[in-house]
């Protein structure tokens, strides 16, 4: 299995943050609802985010920079940081999650920690991934707590 898990999952508007993932029919604890193989992510590494960081700047480039910061989780074991182009990358943050991130040599997977109800939004607690420690990465990635703008989805 790899990728978004349409019959499982779909992306709706959030009262926590913009759009989350809800489940559309009960998800059973210990079950995977999203998957994806490095291979169908796009990373970014080190050097390519400090070079893009200190480029010049325009709202184009801006504009990026805080979409790949937003949608991004970092992985400290490869120091790469993992842009997620599927809707996987609309789970918010939750002190309370339901789901878990993991990973496993070149494959991320979110899994339910709990059974979560059709309905309930799918959250993961953001303060359970890698730190990033690359210059030029925005205060917000790391602050779970920010205000909505930059906060982000995977980190």
């Amino acid at each position: 299995m790899s990728g978004w898990l349409s019959e499982l999952v779909e992306v709706r508007p959030s009262q926590r943050h913009g759009l989350g993932v809800f489940a559309v029919t009960d998800i059973p604890a210990g079950t995977v609802w999203w998957s994806a193989d490095l291979s169908d992510t796009i990373t970014i590494s080190r050097t390519q985010f400090e070079t893009f960081a200190s480029s010049a700047s325009s709202p184009a480039t801006d504009a990026l920079m805080g979409g790949i910061q937003e949608y991004s989780i970092y992985l400290a074991a490869l120091d790469l940081m993992v842009f997620i182009p599927d809707n996987g990358r609309y789970v918010n943050h939750s002190e309370d999650p339901n789901s878990g991130a993991a990973v496993d040599g070149t494959e991320l997977r979110s899994v339910a920690l709990r059974d979560i109800a059709a309905g309930e939004e799918i959250v993961e607690d953001y303060g359970t991934y890698d730190h990033c420690p690359w210059q030029g990465i925005a205060p917000e990635f790391h602050d779970v707590t920010a205000a909505p703008g930059l906060m982000i989805s995977f980190r």
